[in-house]
């Protein structure tokens, strides 16, 4: 995760040595988030040693404090 001007991205680096697929992904305890704060399906796919964003986090009010927590799941990417 990372902290930006406009919000805080959750971003996955994939330090292995095959691709995977981030397959989804979930903000909680989520306080004045803008985001859809449930499980999200997601089909991303990430090369080894490639760095991606799944999500961009907005406060719903940029003048107050903002928290949350996140999961993500992942899979082997499938080979053609």
């Amino acid at each position: 995760m990372n902290n930006a001007g406009d919000g805080q991205y959750v971003y996955v680096i994939n330090h292995s040595t095959v691709p995977i697929t981030v397959t989804g992904l979930n903000l909680l305890d989520c306080q004045n988030v803008r985001n859809f704060c449930q499980p999200q399906q997601l089909a991303i796919h990430v090369a080894p040693g490639q760095r991606v964003n799944l999500a961009t986090v907005k406060p719903d009010n940029p003048g107050s404090a903002s928290s949350f927590r996140f999961t993500y799941t992942w899979a082997p990417a499938r080979q053609p």
